[in-house]
C-alpha cells in the first residue's frame, strides 16, 4: 500500500466524483465544498488545479488512484509565515493511517516549497509528533 501526494490530473475525475460525492465526507469540510458533488464540479476543480500557482492542493494517491485531497491555505499579512492544512479522504479508506501519512508528506511539502522561518521549527516538531 503506497500512499503519496501528487498533483491532480484529468485521470482523477471518476474517483474524485465518486469519493467526493459523499455526505459523510462533506460533513467534515468547509461550506464551499459542493454537495452533492457532480461531474461538472470535478471537471471545474481539475481545470482550476491545472492552472493553479502556487500548487497548494494535491490529491491523496493510493497505489495510483486518487482517494482524497489535501491542501494548504497560505495566509497573508502578519500570518504570512503560516498556512492552514486541510484534507478529505474517501470514506472506505478512513481509519487506516492513510490521512496520517498524507499529512506527514504535506507538512514536508509545505516546509520545502514555502517560506518557513526557523521559529516555525518547533511547530513542525509538534506536527511530526502528531502524525508519527
Amino acid at each position: 500500500m503506497a500512499v503519496t501526494i501528487r498533483q491532480w490530473n484529468e485521470n482523477d475525475l471518476s474517483n474524485l466524483v465518486l469519493y467526493a460525492n459523499n455526505i459523510n465526507v462533506w460533513n467534515n469540510l468547509r461550506n464551499y465544498f459542493p454537495s452533492p458533488y457532480s461531474e461538472e464540479d470535478g471537471i471545474n476543480w481539475l481545470a482550476k488545479m491545472k492552472e493553479a500557482s502556487p500548487i497548494v492542493n494535491l490529491t491523496i494517491d493510493l497505489d495510483g488512484a486518487a482517494i482524497g485531497g489535501i491542501g494548504l491555505i497560505l495566509n497573508s499579512d502578519v500570518y504570512a509565515k503560516s498556512a492552514e492544512l486541510s484534507y478529505w479522504l474517501a470514506e472506505p479508506y478512513w481509519n487506516q493511517g492513510i490521512a496520517t501519512e498524507a499529512i506527514r508528506q504535506m507538512v514536508e511539502y509545505c516546509f520545502y516549497y514555502f517560506d518557513c522561518p526557523s521559529s516555525n521549527q518547533c511547530r513542525l516538531l509538534v506536527v511530526e509528533r502528531f502524525v508519527v
